[in-house]
């Protein structure tokens, strides 16, 4: 064999190898979204209006949003929820969910440490704990606002792709991606966050709890397993 001939045999037998690649990539490309397998998801119908002694704030204000962030949210998610609630103390809780509908690879949930910041309100280092609601031990992101004139923010969250709590950042994210396009699915996502104002984070943080709990007394089965997740990805 001449070396053009051999040249010609290695041109040919890496033109197979990248086209049985391309063909694999194509094949394992995921092309059905997982929320269309499922009922949709209508935050204002799942989550209740009044639990317990909450009921929502009549004097929450309409959120005023600047309209190069209304376009990514848009982009972003699908379903958004906020809301703020008031008990018999006069006790406030400040609720968002957001849900998007697609988690592929650059379309992903915003979560607290990064927009909070990028918002002017600083916070403190996330850690992570696991809290009980009532149904369930939940795992969770805690971290810190500063309002100034010693009024801090406490904020606990989660975030969900699917049916997995996912609180790991974005690798975490990223494997479960991963694990759900091997299926064939791209996975849907939800950012649940609740924070209140006080001086003492402990105190908020019992307080959060103890709403959390409340809320997931009055929801359905089903509502609890979507908005919570079902699984913690390991």
């Amino acid at each position: 064999m001449t070396q053009i001939d051999r040249r010609l045999v290695v041109t040919a037998g890496l033109a197979t190898l990248m086209a049985g690649a391309a063909g694999a990539a194509r094949h394992f490309t995921p092309r059905i979204y997982l929320a269309d397998t499922r009922p949709p998801v209508k935050l204002d119908d799942m989550v209740p209006m009044q639990f317990g002694e909450w009921r929502p704030d009549p004097k929450q204000a309409p959120l005023v949003i600047d309209p190069s962030q209304l376009e990514l949210a848009n982009k972003l998610y699908q379903e958004t929820l906020n809301r703020t609630y008031v008990d018999n103390a006069g006790h406030r809780m400040m609720l968002t969910i957001a849900y998007g509908r697609d988690q592929s690879e650059g379309v992903q949930l915003h979560t607290p440490e990064f927009c909070y910041p990028a918002s002017g309100i600083p916070v403190g280092p996330p850690s992570r704990h696991s809290i009980s609601l009532g149904f369930k031990e939940q795992p969770v992101v805690r971290l810190v606002g500063r309002r100034g004139g010693g009024v801090i923010e406490p904020i606990t969250y989660w975030v969900t792709m699917g049916d997995y709590v996912v609180n790991g950042g974005p690798k975490a994210r990223r494997d479960t991606r991963f694990r759900y396009g091997f299926e064939g699915f791209i996975p849907d996502g939800a950012l649940f966050r609740l924070s209140s104002f006080g001086t003492e984070p402990t105190s908020e943080y019992r307080a959060q709890e103890a709403f959390l709990k409340a809320l997931f007394a009055q929801a359905p089965e089903s509502v609890r397993q979507r908005l919570a997740g079902s699984k913690v990805f390991d």
